[in-house]
């Protein structure tokens, strides 16, 4: 007889439970989960056990087939299993029990891999340390090694209200969240069998389940479905947010259809009248639903976003080369479902109603049915359709991505770099053609304030953007310098100020309403007071490290002698010194930093090394850095520290501003708890004259 497969729903609890444990096969590919990756599972993890830490969390499937004693080879979920084992590792408490079978053996082996189980050997005797060695260097360990470096910053940072929480979050993760296991009879062609895994299609996703929905209404409705199959090529053109939706709109139109016949003109660039902005107009929508000529489709067609890339189209069919963005790829810092969900609460304020109950992509099919589909506030006017209001939020979906694409940052990838940067549309003439060009804008003041925010918040949800979005939504006309103050101010209210009442969700729809709904904002002095609540070492918020980093960026773009300005203007500061390396400022970039590094070391392995005592887990002996950083200078002493910063400059890198402030203007000699309380006290005023400046 045939065994068949076997699946169940498991927790962590119920696989030690079964002492199962698991092998990684020869024929299973390298970790490959990126940073991103791993803080978007631990962020969805995260936002499970704070909304409700008794109710099951899903997470997905593996597949294993066993291969011995209670040992199971894994087919599929690798990657899931990996993290799952690195996070036990680092919360401990009832998690040590999935992580390790008893004190010798591993729940997790990999087969012919030793480099990968000597390094997990080396984690399990290592995890109550700071110090972690470099693995960039090796194949095997460079995306674990950062994957472990990712949670273990995920954890640490205060603003993900975990730290003090690793038990009740491990015993969550532990019971709560969940697994559907399948175990496959040993007789199965693994090999087959993984390769047909690998090659499946991808699963139906939520906002393809949604445009479903929401075009089936439209279709059912006989005054509105003419316009359904225009409204699924712009839902598409929206959807794809690793392109601009100007050429994903075109990609799915007749050759016939010219970039003249789809946007209009909106401002000559340059004077010679040779390069200009294109845009789409304010009634673009309402005309592009009702043209029936484009309902035919070429198949064949291939104009795309790469294909410009590669070969310039001009409008009027002409071949040319393009030189800007050749090689380069271009992503968005959100996803598509995020995207939906900002636009709905965009238009649930515009029409006055309830704002949505979760922001949470996993929840995306549940909150449209809620806040849309069924909302009788939208419905109370009898002459008010389902398919009306679905094409309203259409439109305003539509608007919300061309502001997008035209006021956001993206990530533009170059070989191996990738960096955040503004992206925009040109049109270039030549004769009497006009040739559409993708170019990245110089990195500048507004590039690092958005840059900051991105990697500062929440990186799913980024809650700063549906205020943000608004303001053009409802003001089309904004030029740069309107949004980069408007962003200012933003940014300020929201997260410098002294804290109100309500969570991001809340205070970002109040900022919706009223810039200014808050009342007077006053800049949050109290985190930055030398008392023992400040006192908060590695846990100190990381938003106000980049924070301070984007402010002395601003302030040196405005005045790169803003140091002697400030020693003016502040006679009892600290006399800084000029900055010698103003071409190493101008090139800094707001980049992704996790660790907490103390300029005093925190455990220094001689006595005298200790330099502060009061001040040690203080703002004014902290800064952030990344994790390779943080391990280079481990607790050495200030003057070793300050050497290998010196270093890093002669290799045109500065580590962090904050850095370059200190160890150019202090030694080992003069750094004690007083001059790092007067640092402290220097930067909280760069900080609160920049907010004062700015609301």
């Amino acid at each position: 007889m045939v065994e068949k497969f076997k699946s169940n729903k498991s927790s962590l609890a119920k696989i030690v439970y079964d002492n199962l444990q698991f092998n990684i096969p020869i024929y299973q590919r390298l970790y490959v989960w990126d940073n991103d990756i791993v803080k978007v599972f631990l962020t969805d993890l995260k936002n499970a056990f704070l909304e409700d830490n008794q109710k099951e969390y899903f997470i997905g499937s593996i597949v294993y087939v066993k291969n011995g004693n209670n040992v199971y080879d894994l087919i599929d979920g690798q990657q899931r299993n990996t993290t799952l084992w690195l996070i036990s590792n680092v919360l401990g408490h009832e998690l040590d029990k999935f992580a390790f079978v008893d004190r010798e053996n591993m729940r997790l082996k990999f087969s012919i891999r030793e480099k990968v189980t000597s390094y997990f050997n080396y984690l399990r005797h290592t995890r109550s340390s700071n110090i972690f060695e470099d693995f960039e260097d090796e194949k095997d360990l460079i995306n674990i090694s950062k994957a472990y470096i990712q949670i273990m910053a995920f954890i640490e940072n205060e603003e993900n209200n975990l730290f003090d929480k690793k038990k009740e979050f491990a015993h969550f993760i532990f019971h709560k969240v969940k697994l559907i296991c399948t175990e496959v009879p040993p007789e199965t062609d693994l090999t087959k069998l993984f390769e047909v895994i690998n090659a499946r299609g991808v699963q139906l996703r939520q906002d393809e389940i949604l445009k479903a929905k929401l075009l089936s209404i439209i279709n059912r409705d006989p005054e509105q479905k003419h316009k359904a199959g225009n409204l699924s090529k712009l839902w598409e053109a929206c959807a794809d947010m690793s392109s601009y939706v100007a050429f994903n709109l075109k990609n799915q139109l007749s050759n016939d259809v010219n970039w003249k016949s789809l946007l209009s003109d909106e401002e000559r660039v340059e004077e010679s009248n040779d390069i200009k902005s294109q845009k789409f107009s304010s009634a673009f929508f309402k005309n592009f639903i009702e043209d029936l000529t484009h309902n035919s489709h070429d198949e064949n067609k291939t104009f795309s976003l790469v294909n410009l890339l590669l070969n310039d189209q001009p409008i009027d069919g002409a071949n040319t080369s393009i030189e800007n963005l050749k090689e380069d790829t271009i992503s968005s810092i959100i996803s598509f479902p995020m995207l939906l969900l900002h636009a709905l609460r965009i238009f649930l304020r515009e029409k006055n109603c309830q704002d949505i109950s979760f922001f949470s992509e996993k929840k995306l099919i549940t909150t449209f049915e809620t806040a849309l589909l069924k909302n009788k506030e939208l419905l109370k006017d009898d002459r008010n359709k389902m398919s009306n209001i679905i094409i309203d939020f259409l439109e305003c979906l539509w608007n919300v991505k061309v502001i997008f694409d035209d006021t956001v940052l993206k990530w533009v990838s170059h070989e191996k770099e990738k960096e955040l940067k503004f992206v925009k549309l040109y049109f270039t003439k030549s004769k009497d053609a006009e040739y559409p060009k993708l170019d990245t804008l110089q990195y500048n003041s507004f590039t690092a304030l958005q840059a900051m925010l991105y990697h500062s918040q929440e990186m799913i949800t980024q809650y700063w953007l549906t205020p943000y979005l608004y303001y053009h939504f409802k003001n089309s006309s904004q030029t740069e310098i309107d949004s980069f103050k408007y962003l200012r101010k933003l940014d300020n209210i929201l997260f410098s100020s002294i804290l109100k009442k309500g969570d991001l969700k809340e205070r970002t729809l109040q900022l919706m309403i009223d810039l200014n709904s808050q009342g007077k904002s006053s800049f949050n002095t109290q985190r930055f007071l030398s008392e023992s609540n400040n006192e908060l070492g590695v846990k100190f918020p990381h938003y106000w490290f980049y924070k301070l980093e984007y402010v002395l960026y601003y302030e040196f773009f405005r005045n790169d002698d803003f140091l002697m300005e400030f020693n003016k203007d502040n006679p009892n500061s600290t006399k800084y010194k000029s900055i010698d390396h103003k071409d190493l400022w101008k090139a800094y970039r707001m980049t992704a930093k996790n660790s907490v590094e103390h300029i005093s070391p925190q455990n220094p392995s001689a006595e005298k090394d200790l330099l502060c005592k009061t001040m040690l887990n203080h703002f004014g002996n902290l800064a952030l850095v990344t994790r390779s950083i943080n391990s280079s200078y481990s607790n050495n002493s200030f003057d070793m520290k300050r050497v290998k910063f010196f270093d890093n400059i002669k290799n045109d890198r500065i580590d962090a501003l904050k850095l370059y402030l200190i160890y150019y203007n202090w030694d080992e000699t003069t750094w004690e708890d007083s001059s790092s309380e007067k640092h402290q006290n220097d930067m909280t005023l760069i900080l609160e004259n920049y907010f004062k400046a700015n609301v």
